[in-house]
């Protein structure tokens, strides 16, 4: 089985700037970022993971 990308870039990030232009690593950077971010909140607020149901905010939005 060949090597995954993205597990030779966590290992080396040289790497990714080599095989990467600026807006690809952006790309895959800001997402990362974003969702440590919300779970860094979560964590403040003491939000259980996975108490989400589909539909809770229905009542908000219309």
């Amino acid at each position: 089985m060949a090597p995954v990308a993205g597990a030779r870039c966590y290992a080396n990030p040289v790497a990714a700037v080599s095989w990467s232009d600026d807006d690809q690593i952006a790309a895959l950077v800001y997402p990362v970022a974003m969702i440590n971010a919300a779970t860094r909140l979560n964590v403040i607020v003491r939000q259980q993971g996975g108490s989400y149901e589909v539909g809770m905010f229905d009542a908000a939005v219309n």
